[in-house]
């Protein structure tokens, strides 16, 4: 995986994959179970609480759970959602200042490509692209979220596929279809390692005095099938939560954060034993906090927010403008979950420039960027 300074200023916005895929798209992906609720707690929905602000709400779940990680999962958007603001540039936007308060790194479910792997990449990128069906905006908030971490001292990281892991996705026993449960494994696998990895290169520079003499706060953002803590038990390979336990000492924090407009368009989500008081106590003037299980909580974003003009320079509440070398840009990443609560192959990830023009990526072994993080 790479860290996101590691590519340089050779990446742009048209290089990222968003891996933010759906594995919510019953078409593509009826081998792997729906989610349910059906492990959680029986009255999932408890203790709702409402906040002015996505930031307030952040900023209570921060103070009240102490976590060492948090997973950010996201409802993903699609070309035909309802044009709202995304729950991708919400979060840059509303929240991001917040965390930064306290996290160091923000790991970011979207890899590179860099044209090496030949027609195997290119094909998967294809694929994913295609299934994910994302706007074509989401890579321009990738890369502001990217940047707009970097700005706020947070260390960004995203992914990294390799040649051999492309070979691996496509099902040559189905006409070389894109394997939707392979790609579900991978990202899985990956989010795992590098957040692992990251958190044991914090805790190490604080045991060396380095860092200041705190636990390291580190976040990931993707999809809401990853970040799952109470998975269905034929879900379970596809989270990382139960890694994030350990290894933090149940200190591991689950939010996911859904856009109303695009919760009341989820049949699926429908279902869900918590959906009618998500439906009832959201608004416009609010945001709205449910508890489904210890250290699971659904953040209801604001409803009716448009799709505001977005410029490239635009930055969070509390951040300095990012001038244009300031924090380098991610070249051609990909992926992008592209599913409700469910991170999946439908993510919509991968890497969209086929160029080889893209920064190699740092090897084991290698010291980290300046400004302080694992090597890749």
């Amino acid at each position: 995986m790479h860290s996101f300074d590691s590519h340089g200023p050779y990446l742009t916005a048209a290089a990222i994959l968003l891996l933010l895929c759906s594995c919510h798209d019953r078409g593509r992906t009826s081998r792997v179970a729906p989610r349910t609720d059906a492990a959680r707690p029986a009255d999932p929905g408890l203790y709702p609480r409402t906040f002015p602000t996505a930031r307030a709400a952040l900023a209570d779940l921060l103070r009240r759970r102490r976590p060492v990680v948090v997973g950010f999962g996201e409802l993903h958007q699609k070309t035909d959602s309802r044009p709202v603001l995304s729950a991708l540039e919400r979060f840059r936007r509303e929240m991001l200042t917040e965390l930064a308060r306290q996290a160091t790194d923000l790991v970011v479910e979207t890899w590179v490509t860099e044209g090496r792997c030949g027609a195997k990449e290119t094909q998967v990128t294809a694929k994913v692209e295609k299934s994910t069906d994302r706007p074509v905006e989401t890579e321009s908030e990738v890369v502001r979220l990217l940047k707009g971490a970097k700005a706020l001292g947070v260390q960004p990281h995203i992914l990294s596929v390799s040649c051999k892991e492309y070979d691996k996705l496509l099902d040559t026993q189905r006409g070389g279809q894109l394997d939707f449960e392979k790609l579900l494994d991978l990202i899985t696998r990956h989010l795992r390692e590098r957040t692992l990895k990251v958190l044991a290169y914090r805790r190490a520079r604080v045991d060396a005095g380095a860092q200041r003499r705190r636990p390291p706060l580190v976040a990931i953002y993707g999809g809401a099938l990853h970040n799952d803590l109470f998975p269905l038990k034929e879900l379970q390979m596809f989270s990382y939560a139960a890694a994030m336990q350990k290894a933090t000492g149940k200190r591991y924090l689950e939010v996911d954060l859904y856009v109303p407009e695009l919760l009341d368009a989820d049949e699926t989500l429908k279902k869900m034993p918590w959906y009618a008081r998500a439906r009832t106590l959201s608004g416009a003037d609010h945001v709205l906090v449910l508890e489904r299980g210890p250290g699971s909580y659904i953040l209801v974003l604001k409803r009716g927010v448009p799709p505001a003009a977005q410029s490239g320079d635009e930055r969070p509440s509390g951040a300095e403008k990012v001038s244009p070398g300031a924090a380098s840009g991610p070249g051609r990443s990909g992926a992008g979950k592209s599913g409700a609560g469910r991170s999946g192959a439908g993510k919509s990830g991968g890497p969209r420039s086929r160029g080889k023009s893209g920064p190699g990526r740092s090897g084991p072994g290698k010291s980290g960027p300046a400004s302080g993080g694992p090597a890749s």
